[in-house]
């Protein structure tokens, strides 16, 4: 079992700024990539954390039935796009374990708080073993690291090539850009 972050899929979002920049032919063809790479990557027994923005559009049956056939145990962190008809759609579906606004996980012994917006988190010290993490998504910012802030992960679809990112090689980047940027070598 394994543990997988992504966020801001924005799958069926027909505005070339969302499908375009990301080097997309149209909305279906990112759509399709994004999907696949997600069927590729999860299998049913992980877990699949999903920082908000799964879907965008008023197509209730198409965004349940996408949602319904997400793979592994699915963890929603509720984003600005998820109305509150979407959300409800989630909280009916069995393959979803949760739909929350925020939750705290440990991965490697490291406290993640997990929100779709970036956050300043309040337990940040020069010591990695002693911060807690802030994975996120919502900026669709390119950059994997929020604003030079080393404590600060960014898991949209645009700072990961559409794919999702394992648990363990995420925490492994954080503490290591933390490190660098404090200089601290513990």
């Amino acid at each position: 079992m394994s543990t997988y972050f992504l966020s801001d899929l924005h799958l069926f979002h027909d505005r070339e700024f969302v499908w375009k920049v990301r080097g997309f032919r149209d909305v279906e063809h990112m759509n399709d990539t994004i999907l696949e790479n997600i069927y590729k990557t999860i299998s049913a027994e992980d877990d699949f954390y999903l920082l908000g923005d799964l879907a965008l559009g008023t197509d209730s049956e198409r965004i349940r039935n996408t949602a319904a056939g997400l793979p592994g145990k699915v963890h929603l962190i509720i984003g600005n796009h998820d109305t509150d008809s979407k959300v409800k759609i989630y909280k009916e579906l069995p393959n979803f374990a949760e739909v929350v606004y925020s939750t705290v996980i440990c991965v490697n012994k490291r406290e993640l708080f997990l929100s779709h917006y970036p956050v300043l988190t309040a337990e940040h010290s020069e010591n990695p073993k002693h911060t807690v993490f802030n994975i996120h998504g919502h900026t669709h910012s390119k950059e994997r690291f929020c604003e030079e802030r080393p404590y600060a992960f960014n898991v949209c679809c645009d700072a990961l090539e559409c794919k999702p990112i394992l648990a363990e090689d995420m925490v492994e980047q954080l503490v290591a850009e933390f490190k660098k940027k404090l200089g601290n070598n513990e």
